[in-house]
């Protein structure tokens, strides 16, 4: 079985120079080679190294601290000396190892059988993958391609075992080979020191006289297990192809993570919002390669000094575009201060779902551009969650409690509207079209007072009316001052005896302007208005 193997030996540092060459006037973006095969990007012109904090040794370093002299595993204290302008990072494998699984999504929809080993490299598994690509030559063509648009630096090589191919690509073998004595031929000239790295290994092979692995291959299995360790015996094993690795093979991830150490410290929205970009098209990657879109994501920024900030961002709408994300973002932390400089943020999406595409107007030219739900998002953003809202009903019998004003992302109980629904229509169904809404009369009532010319003729009225209810209902009922004329009713409304104990009989009334009125009369005998029909 053909194996590959890519090596990023400067993962961090491809990241940081990537996603923050936008902060800084003096950063330069672009593609260059390292001259084996490896891309990579021109780095900033300020001189940055990576330090390893347990052994204080540069691991990392750009072109412009090597120019003043720095190099890798150079001590700290030195490589500050030759560099006084040195900006020296923390190496952080699990943001490397967080970069590792980014390449290993962008690549999955390409190369299936792929595995993560460590925080700096990938096994790729070539059988099924070359008979897809009908050879070696389209699929290289396609990870060089695939790669070349991620603007970091990595080695690669091919062999007939996983270990192999790691050893080759670590020697920067930079070359996808299917002939294995070509391969064979290249292991051979390894030097034992580069393969096995313990410092007790490389001892007892120095007093063999052991410098290649093509001396070590001379020797039987037998004496290899006589004269070194176990774990020294399963390592050439594997590297020979004759032991097996257990390696875990990628599988998508379920949603979307993203933490990202910034490069420099920031103090404004505005300043920030340009690594929230390129954050934002990783998502927006996420979610097309999958169908998926969101209503909703959280952003954290993290401070110098310790403690985080977080935003929930809503959007009305399934959402999968960057720039409205971006949109919403930028319209939330408008007003925002920072209270101490941010040094790192995380954007996180949990709440996927499928994308469901709407079928397009036929006179699709005529539609506004801002639909309903984008104009809510944009407000949601702007105002705030608390500050849009809209009409929902309520189990209430209380007419005033009835209706209350909720949050646009609360979930709307469909059974509810439909109640509502289902009521509207019988109420209408009863009465004429050129007869006003909910303005029955029924004869068999009486009226406040006694003067039944004034009462609007109404031979549709039914003695089982079904619930009628105004269209303009005040927010606390007033006292009943002037004449009406009672043309249906009552209504018994009994509740609240668990509280108060709320008893009222309403009726539908005519008053002397020619309105129709709701109107009750309370168990004291008291009558009030509570809203009219229109």
């Amino acid at each position: 079985m053909l194996w590959g193997y890519l090596y990023f030996p400067q993962l961090q540092l491809d990241l940081l120079t990537k996603l923050n060459g936008k902060l800084s006037a003096d950063d330069c973006d672009g593609d260059g080679s390292d001259g084996h095969g490896g891309n990579g990007q021109k780095a900033n012109s300020k001189p940055i190294a990576i330090i390893d904090t347990q052994h204080h040794q540069v691991i990392q370093l750009n072109p412009a601290a090597e120019q003043q002299g720095v190099s890798l595993m150079m001590g700290l204290a030195t490589a500050a000396a030759l560099c006084n302008e040195l900006h020296v990072i923390p190496y952080d494998k699990r943001l490397e190892q967080q970069e590792l699984s980014r390449i290993v999504e962008h690549l999955y929809d390409n190369v299936a059988d792929i595995a993560c080993d460590g925080a700096t490299g990938l096994y790729l598994r070539f059988g099924n993958m070359l008979r897809l690509y009908h050879g070696m030559a389209p699929l290289a063509a396609k990870l060089h391609q695939l790669l070349g648009g991620l603007a970091v630096r990595y080695h690669y090589a091919s062999a007939y075992s996983p270990k192999a191919a790691k050893v080759l690509a670590e020697s920067k073998f930079d070359c996808f080979e299917e002939d294995k004595k070509r391969i064979d031929k290249a292991l051979a000239k390894l030097s034992v020191t580069h393969i096995f790295k313990q410092t007790i290994e490389q001892q007892q092979l120095a007093r063999l006289g052991i410098e290649h692995l093509s001396q070590l291959q001379q020797l039987p299995i037998a004496d290899l297990s006589k004269r070194f360790s176990q774990s020294f015996l399963h390592d050439y094993l594997r590297l020979m192809g004759k032991k097996l690795m257990n390696i875990e093979f990628y599988q998508p991830k379920p949603h979307f993570y993203y933490h990202l150490e910034l490069l420099y410290e920031i103090s404004r929205v505005e300043v920030l919002l340009k690594p929230v970009a390129l954050v934002l098209d990783k998502l927006a990657h996420f979610l097309l390669v999958r169908s998926y879109a969101s209503h909703m994501l959280t952003l954290t920024c993290y401070y110098r000094d310790g403690g985080d900030i977080r935003w929930e961002i809503h959007s009305a709408e399934q959402c999968d575009s960057a720039a409205q994300w971006h949109q919403l973002i930028s319209l939330q932390l408008a007003k925002i201060r920072f209270t101490q400089p941010v040094v790192a943020i995380a954007l996180d999406c949990t709440q996927l779902a499928l994308k469901t595409s709407m079928t397009p107007d036929l006179f699709a030219a005529n539609v506004p551009r801002l639909n309903l739900l984008t104009l809510v998002s944009l407000l949601q953003a702007k105002l705030g969650q608390e500050h849009v809202q809209k009409l929902n009903t309520n189990a209430e019998h209380q007419p005033e409690l009835a209706n209350q004003m909720i949050s646009v992302w609360q979930a709307d109980n469909e059974a509810n509207k439909q109640d509502v629904l289902k009521t509207e229509r019988a109420a209408f169904q009863h009465f004429p079209d050129h007869m006003p809404h909910h303005m029955p009369r029924n004869k068999s009532q009486n009226s406040l007072q006694d003067k039944s010319d004034d009462k609007p003729q109404d031979k549709y009225f039914l003695n089982h009316s079904p619930i009628l209810r105004p269209s303009y209902l005040l927010v606390t009922p007033e006292p009943l001052t002037e004449r009406v004329s009672i043309i249906h009713g009552p209504e018994r409304i009994e509740t609240g005896w668990w509280q108060q104990t709320v008893v009222r009989d309403y009726f539908v009334a005519y008053n002397e302007q020619k309105q129709w009125c709701w109107v009750y009369r309370d168990h004291e005998s008291r009558w009030f208005l509570h809203g009219y029909f229109g």
